[in-house]
């Protein structure tokens, strides 16, 4: 086999990686970063982390959660640079409408999403990324402790807390008078 035909398999594999998880990691990372971001230019960065490193790819016991733990990576990057800009006082591009539903469904749900995202926002990565890939995108313990690089144990003990975080702030917004 040569280097150009190994070159071409890698790029089979991740292609055939985009086919089956592209969706939900777009909805992934739009829960790990905030309104505004651009999650498709995230996608496409985390996609060339995958071609650039195809041993790791090939070594990895669920391609999935490799994945994923680029994608982690990404985002906690994108969200630390975000950071630094809202402490600068630059302001974000407003998010534009998607088509689809009527105006009282797509307002539903941007209320909505407003709320779970607020509710994301509020714990901390480490526990915010288990809550996400466990409940949000039924990830194993055993993926997610692949993609945090962390030990089982730890995953269940971080889902733990952030289930308990997340509720409580859910609680908190929903039992405000609006």
């Amino acid at each position: 086999m040569t280097l150009t035909d190994a070159a071409s398999e890698v790029e089979v594999d991740v292609q055939r990686l985009y086919r089956e998880v592209a969706a939900s990691l777009r909805a992934t990372l739009r829960r790990l970063t905030w309104a505004g971001c651009d999650v498709d230019d995230l996608l496409q960065d985390v996609f060339v982390s995958a071609l650039d490193r195809p041993e790791a790819l090939a070594r990895a016991a669920s391609p999935r959660a490799w994945l994923y733990g680029i994608a982690l990576n990404h985002a906690s990057r994108r969200r630390r640079r975000h950071m630094v800009r809202r402490y600068l006082g630059l302001d974000d591009a407003p998010e534009t409408e998607a088509p689809g539903a009527g105006p009282h469904e797509r307002y539903e749900q941007r209320e909505a999403e407003k709320i779970v995202q607020a509710a994301l926002e509020k714990i901390s990565p480490k526990k915010r990324a288990v809550f996400v890939l466990y409940e949000l995108e039924g990830f194993t313990g055993e993926e997610i402790a692949e993609a945090v690089a962390a030990p089982l144990k730890t995953v269940w003990t971080r889902l733990y807390h952030a289930r308990r975080e997340v509720d409580a702030a859910l609680r908190k917004k929903l039992e405000k008078p609006s």
